[in-house]
């Protein structure tokens, strides 16, 4: 995912691009069955957290200035998610600093709050609870 949404924001920074009001498609995202929800193992949660963290890391790098000033929501859930991939790692002092970082801008949120008492369980227990999340709606 995170190569599709890097190329995307490449592409509207390099292009000028036009953005549409009209709803154009409709996503519907709550099937139990569908096909790009794939619960993945404790595993699997950290070697895709190792993977997509240097992505996301290039997508805030490249892009984060220009996501926290025109999709502020977006922005601070791809830091969040960044936070997530720390913690996966076993980066946890990083991942500490990142859930600090989004608490600064968002400090009620109790995503933020229980994934870092989460993450300082350490990545095993992290990624164990992390894989028994329900799929994202």
């Amino acid at each position: 995912m995170s190569g599709v949404v890097l190329h995307s924001l490449d592409l509207h920074r390099e292009r000028r691009c036009a953005s549409c009001s009209q709803r154009v498609a409709i996503v519907h995202t709550d099937a139990p069955n569908r096909m790009s929800w794939v619960r993945r193992g404790p595993a699997m949660a950290r070697q895709a957290g190792a993977d997509l963290g240097s992505e996301m890391d290039e997508i805030l790098s490249r892009h984060g200035a220009a996501l926290q000033r025109c999709a502020p929501r977006t922005w601070q859930r791809f830091q969040r998610v960044r936070a997530s991939y720390y913690f996966l790692e076993g980066r946890v002092w990083a991942g500490i600093r990142q859930a600090f970082s989004c608490l600064r801008v968002t400090p009620f949120s109790g995503e933020v709050w229980g994934q870092l008492i989460c993450g300082l369980a350490g990545p095993g227990w992290f990624a164990r609870i992390r894989s028994r999340r329900p799929p994202p709606t």
